[in-house]
């Protein structure tokens, strides 16, 4: 019996505490995406990345190449 009210207790607490200080995922930078522009940025960094010797470095020319503004 005991440990069912502690396992309440518990419970109650960490669901008072999330309530409390609840977390958003906000996508402000979603706003100002321009599709065409997307796709156009996408082929180009592609296209760059697959001069690379290695599929790391293409990952992470790409990754670099879609991060730039």
């Amino acid at each position: 019996m005991k440990k069912l009210l502690g396992i309440l207790v518990l419970s109650l607490l960490f669901i008072s505490i999330d309530l409390s200080n609840p977390t958003r995922v906000e996508a402000g930078w979603f706003d100002d995406i321009n599709p065409l522009k997307y796709f156009e940025k996408r082929k180009k960094c592609k296209e760059e990345s697959e001069r690379m010797e290695t599929t790391r470095l293409e990952k992470m020319r790409y990754k670099d190449c879609m991060n730039d503004e």
